[in-house]
């Protein structure tokens, strides 16, 4: 959960809700970070957790629904 929330807070620092046209990632770089590492939590989340069964994970619409990203 700890990482679960430090991975949230990252976006939600990036995210501006009053301007959308300056939200986001300080580069391209920091922001394939950040999508490497939600791929990984959500692999964690359904290995890891005793009540998940599945894990969607689409990455803002890029991934089509019903593709793995495992």
């Amino acid at each position: 959960m700890r990482e679960l929330r430090a991975w949230d807070q990252e976006y939600q620092d990036a995210f501006d809700r009053a301007d959308f046209s300056t939200a986001g990632f300080a580069s391209r770089e920091a922001e394939n970070v950040w999508i490497e590492k939600s791929r990984r939590l959500a692999e964690r989340l359904k290995a890891e957790s005793p009540v998940v069964s599945r894990v969607y994970y689409r990455a803002n619409g890029v991934i089509p629904k019903g593709d793995c990203v495992f």
